[in-house]
């Protein structure tokens, strides 16, 4: 029997680029299919304040009754309409999986105000992209309103670590301390009543600002 040449087995050979282009292919369609949905860094509107009340009692705040949630609406609805307010919302595939809130406030013998980071919370299972996106854009809207500096508790940013703090440049600045009026509940929240009353009567300001 005649001996097949080498050039013909090789021409019965697959295309070994066809291959390594398919396996390719493969490859990053898988990686497509594992990797998250975008997320969407926005700032929060009143559509979200469901989202956000409900992010923030997963993350251990208070889990306002159902007949508190329109009144503790009614505060964040306040906040949302404040010029000196910083409201920003984390969303993926149209779900709220991360929220920042926070506002400017002046500070004695500075001209300029400083941006204070008052609550922040990521859904659990999230990433660390959630914290570090939510607090860069915090920083750059401190920037365009020229705030002399950036402050937060740690201890009040859920679900964000030191260590992404240190890497976004913030240090530790002393000891924050406090002292709690009352217990706080695990539902219901202490001093809303109604819409119209929130935190008996006591009216919630905001200063507004000129930058």
């Amino acid at each position: 029997m005649k001996r097949q040449s080498l050039r013909g087995k090789l021409s019965e050979q697959p295309d070994l680029h066809v291959l390594t282009a398919a396996a390719m292919g493969a490859a990053m369609e898988a990686e497509m299919e594992d990797a998250p949905a975008p997320l969407l860094i926005r700032p929060a509107a009143e559509q979200d304040i469901v989202g956000m009340m409900t992010l923030l009692a997963q993350t251990g705040r208070p889990r306002p009754t159902p007949d508190q949630v329109p009144a503790v609406a009614a505060i964040y609805r306040e906040w949302l309409g404040q010029a000196s307010a910083l409201a920003r919302v984390a969303e993926r595939q149209d779900q709220v999986v991360g929220v920042l809130l926070g506002a400017l406030r002046p500070r004695a013998n500075w001209l300029t105000p400083e941006l204070w980071i008052a609550d922040m919370a990521i859904a659990d299972g999230e990433a660390g992209e959630v914290g570090h996106d939510l607090l860069a854009e915090a920083l750059a809207v401190a920037a365009r309103w020229g705030c002399f500096r950036v402050a937060c508790e740690a201890a009040g940013l859920t679900g964000v670590t030191l260590g992404l703090l240190s890497d976004l440049g913030f240090a530790e600045n002393g000891q924050a301390v406090s002292l709690l009026l009352a217990p706080i509940p695990s539902l219901g929240t202490r001093g809303v009543r109604s819409a119209d009353g929130a935190h008996d009567g006591v009216p919630i300001t905001y200063r507004e600002s000129s930058v």
